[in-house]
């Protein structure tokens, strides 16, 4: 009936299932690949948002705790009160000034103290003058989230005294490296990548603020957080979600994007790549498979038509093309394993060791810099090697909480022991890496804080020149009146424990005014540090001197009843009368009026005891002055 087709039977069914078989071959390989790709390409986008998320977390929270650290500080506390009860006191501002300079030596790059008011009373470094976006941190403090060429973390911290009063606030500006880099970096992910870090606006659910990064810039826009009745990714995040999805973005492109929230900091970040670069890889070869696939068509065709066993070649060499495109898969998937390589050495210093052996499977450059062994060696080495002060038990107790998921991660300071013999102080920030059909790896991340020990170790030595500084009178060197006036306190306090005799001595130097006017304040001076050290030459140790005025000193006696008061008195006053202090060869006399009064007869405070021994003082200076009164 249709000779013709008899005639070409073989020939058109051979070919027909020649170009169905090489189309569903070809349709399939490509399928396969977009898969794989797809798969590969959003867990490693996946992989790197965590990672980015989690050190911008960590960098966060670190930078907080800076600002905790530095508003509780002791001394400013102590000068903000100070400044605060003598807003003239230009002393006051000077060591607020100091302690700004010596706290942003931390980490900070601008910190500011503010008195209760709201005004500035020190500075030191400086903060963003202009930012393109402001978005604020769900926190317990007043905490700001800037792009001002970098990212940057603002907070305002409170000072508060010991009854939690507010005497104050610490305002720090801290940069936030990590964040910035990824920002940066953002070519690292393709043509069409794009970082964003988003927060939500205060009272508006539909609109959020995002920080934008692109391989053709940056980008700050407010952008609906549901377009077309869809949410976006980012969306997700800010809502506490994480994950991967294949989604139309704010352009209302479709695109591949991993979302993550920052912690609980009411931030989101979508690390994302649009659909079509990512198909991309696919796309490009069907340019010469196309032709390719055409042309073995036609042969087939052709050789079909004279032998079939050239047909039964061809159908081999098709299986042995699938194969080939199999390996270019898998070698595309090798290239992103180096990608995530890549990325790993960007962090400062990283180890990673084997759970069981604690043996290292992979150190960066940063390590070999830090430890100063070659890759070859560290290689052979177990975590134990470079921590001395560890042994095996010891450390093995400190993983037990990581591995059995107690803890999600683990924080600690300690020394690595440089291959020099010397060592260095480190913080490692620790955890647990459980990858598919590969056994638990620990990843170390190791910041050398040398530089942050020094400055504490400077702190604490200006804190305490502070405080020895605040407890003395400048001029004389004994204590200043608050400094007396609390350890007298102290002093009552302990003898109404035990019923020991107390005595108070209240010392007025006489004419003294007549010395200022008549040889200049300088003679003044020198008389009054002569009078000190004669005071501290004649007294026991345990004998208190403080200046409680200009000319006006105040001495306690622990153990001494009124009548041994009255004897060192009396002494006192001869020994200061038989005084002469020489300056530029004029001899100067001085002569005191002396006071004295006992804890319990006298009163049964300080206060009163004090009160006491004045009024009998002032009454000597009354009745001719040069004298001492005790009753």
């Amino acid at each position: 009936m249709f000779p013709a087709f008899e005639k070409y039977r073989i020939d058109i069914l051979g070919a027909f299932t020649l170009v169905i078989l090489t189309l569903a071959t070809g349709i399939s390989v490509y399928v396969v690949m977009q898969k794989q790709v797809e798969s590969v390409l959003s867990e490693s986008l996946k992989a790197s948002l965590q990672k980015d998320v989690h050190f911008t977390e960590r960098q966060i929270h670190h930078a907080i705790i800076e600002a905790q650290v530095a508003s509780s500080h002791p001394s400013v506390i102590q000068n903000l009160q100070l400044f605060i009860s003598k807003p003239g006191n230009a002393t006051g501002r000077v060591e607020l000034q100091g302690l700004a300079k010596s706290l942003l030596a931390a980490n900070f790059r601008g910190l500011s103290i503010y008195d209760a008011s709201g005004h500035e009373v020190a500075r030191a470094g400086h903060f963003s003058q202009r930012h393109d976006l402001r978005a604020p941190l769900k926190t317990k403090d007043r905490a700001f989230l800037l792009w001002d060429g970098e990212f940057l973390l603002q907070i305002s911290k409170d000072v508060l005294d010991q009854q939690g009063h507010r005497v104050g606030m610490v305002m720090t500006e801290a940069h936030l490296y990590y964040l910035t880099l990824t920002f940066k970096n953002v070519a690292s992910v393709g043509k069409t990548g794009e970082f964003a870090v988003c927060a939500p606006l205060a009272g508006d659910e539909k609109n959020m603020d995002c920080f934008l990064g692109r391989v053709s810039g940056k980008d700050f826009q407010r952008i609906a957080r549901v377009i077309e009745g869809k949410p976006l990714p980012m969306n997700y995040a800010l809502n506490g979600g994480t994950g991967v999805i294949l989604a139309k973005d704010y352009r209302r492109q479709q695109v591949v994007a991993a979302y993550a929230p920052v912690g609980l900091l009411g931030l989101g970040m979508v690390l994302k790549v649009d659909r079509a670069e990512l198909f991309h890889p696919t796309i490009k070869p069907l340019k010469f498979i196309a032709p390719l696939l055409a042309a073995l068509v036609l042969m087939g065709i052709l050789l079909l038509h004279f032998l079939v066993r050239p047909l039964v070649r061809k159908l081999v060499d098709s299986e042995r093309a699938t194969r080939a495109a199999n390996t270019l898969l898998h070698a595309a998937q090798a290239d992103l394993r180096q990608f995530k390589n890549t990325l790993d050495q960007t962090l400062d210093c990283v180890f990673m060791f084997d759970s069981d052996t604690l043996l290292f499977t992979y150190v960066n450059k940063g390590a070999i810099q830090q430890v100063g062994y070659s890759q070859t060696d560290l290689m052979q080495m177990t975590a134990l090697d470079i921590k001395p002060e560890f042994t095996l038990e010891r450390f093995q107790q400190m993983l037990q909480p990581l591995i059995e998921d107690v803890l999600p991660s683990l924080t600690f300071q300690t020394v690595y022991r440089h291959k020099d013999g010397h060592d260095i102080p480190v913080e490692i920030f620790l955890q647990l890496v459980r990858l598919e059909d590969q056994a638990p790896r620990f990843v170390a991340m190791v910041t050398d804080i040398t530089a942050r020990q020094q400055a504490e170790v400077k702190l604490q030595r200006a804190h305490d020149e502070l405080e020895i500084f605040a407890a003395t009178d400048a001029l004389t060197g004994c204590a200043n009146r608050r400094e007396f006036e609390a350890r007298g306190r102290a002093e009552v306090a302990r003898v109404k424990r035990s019923g020991a005799p107390l005595s108070f001595v209240t010392i007025d130097l006489d004419h003294f005014k007549q010395i200022n006017d008549r040889h200049g304040h300088r003679a003044g001076d020198e008389v009054l540090r002569a009078f000190v050290t004669l005071l501290k030459r004649t007294l026991r140790p345990i004998d208190w001197v403080g200046r409680i005025g200009g000319e006006e000193f105040a001495l306690f006696l622990p153990d001494t009843p009124l009548e041994g008061a009255v004897i060192v008195a009396e002494r006192l006053r001869q020994l200061i009368e038989s005084e002469v202090v020489t300056l530029a060869g004029t001899h100067l006399w001085f002569t005191a009026s002396l006071g004295v009064a006992q804890y319990g007869p006298d009163g049964d405070t300080y206060e009163s005891v004090i009160e006491a021994a004045d009024s009998r003082m002032y009454r000597a200076k009354q009745a001719g002055r040069n004298q001492v009164i005790a009753r």
